[in-house]
């Protein structure tokens, strides 16, 4: 399971507003951790206990992480076509992803293999 986290300001700009990036950084690893967290809860509220999960936090723009890591683990597989990606759709959508695409729109375009959309299910 991957988990890509997208910096909204880089260190440049948090220094040139006077933002600790030391404290945002550590921020940002707090957020990964609780992420990490909520993913394996998912798994375990699955009760799919016999699959071999790994989770995976990254740092960048999703689409780029999300095609990057799909290229790499069909790299690994005896033939083309083997790997499924797996992405989910959030709930809101801004007026930035309207305009250019949201990321799972980017990824389905862009992947070299088939990719599953789930769709965000309010509860």
């Amino acid at each position: 399971m991957l988990n890509v986290h997208e910096e909204f300001m880089d260190k440049e700009e948090m220094v040139m507003l006077r933002v600790s990036v030391e404290q945002m950084q550590e921020r940002f690893r707090e957020i990964a951790v609780t992420c990490k967290e909520q993913m394996e809860e998912l798994v375990t509220a699955v009760g799919v206990d016999d699959i071999k999960v790994e989770y995976l936090i990254r740092e960048g723009e999703p689409k780029e992480e999300i095609l990057a890591m799909a290229d790499s683990l069909a790299k690994d597989l005896p033939a083309p076509g083997l790997l499924l990606t797996v992405i989910g759709v959030g709930a809101t959508e801004s007026l930035v992803e309207h305009l250019l695409g949201s990321v799972t729109d980017q990824v389905v375009r862009h992947s070299h293999g088939p990719v599953r959309v789930i769709p965000y299910v309010e509860k």
